[in-house]
């Protein structure tokens, strides 16, 4: 028999027992089988009916053989939201404070509680733009994130199970990992 030797396992140098994880995941089901007892309906004499049911779903390798789950991603209107919260405050502050200060006998609180609110103005012409660096900054982190993302789900479709010794591979490497461990190898740096 001619075995291609990239596809033996790194641990045992065999390849009887190498299946794909993505085949794992995508075809290995559990179900367990149960009775359920239905309740008898209201006004009747009948007795209580069992009914026998499946349920199932991945198995538990299957689980753990799962690809690297998608990343949650920033939006770009949570830096844009909170500079529009501050305009809106230092809005407020600009009304009490001209308000405050057009009235006879203005409150001293009155005038710092509009100074305090106006105070987001001054630290927006400080910061000079920032919320378009923010955006910015968002967009190039959620660019690098999907990547690497992209990069671990690729490796994971390389990825190889070995039955006999319990291990997760890429074919090619020659460190191996418990399941638990494989996003180890999906996200190690492959340059």
């Amino acid at each position: 028999m001619n075995e291609e030797p990239y596809l033996n396992c790194p641990i045992c140098k065999q390849i009887d027992l190498v299946r794909k994880a993505r085949a794992i995941y995508e075809t290995d089901f559990s179900t367990t089988e149960y009775t359920e007892i239905l309740p008898t309906p209201p006004g009747t004499n009948w007795a209580p009916l069992p009914v026998s049911r499946q349920s199932g779903g991945p198995s538990f390798l299957a689980r753990r053989l799962s690809p690297p789950p998608k990343p949650t991603l920033k939006t770009e209107t949570s830096a844009s939201a909170g500079y529009v919260t501050w305009l809106l405050t230092a809005a407020v502050g600009f009304i009490i404070l001209f308000s405050s200060s057009s009235a006879s006998g203005a409150s001293p609180a009155l005038v710092c509680l509009g100074l305090f609110l106006v105070s987001p103005i001054i630290a927006s012409i400080v910061q000079k733009n920032s919320v378009p660096q923010n955006i910015e900054q968002i967009k190039k982190e959620n660019k690098d994130t999907l990547e690497r993302w992209q990069r671990a789900l690729h490796r994971w479709d390389q990825c190889y199970y070995c039955g006999r010794d319990g291990v997760v591979f890429i074919r090619g490497e020659s460190n191996a990992v418990s399941p638990e461990m494989m996003p180890t190898i999906l996200y190690q740096s492959t340059t």
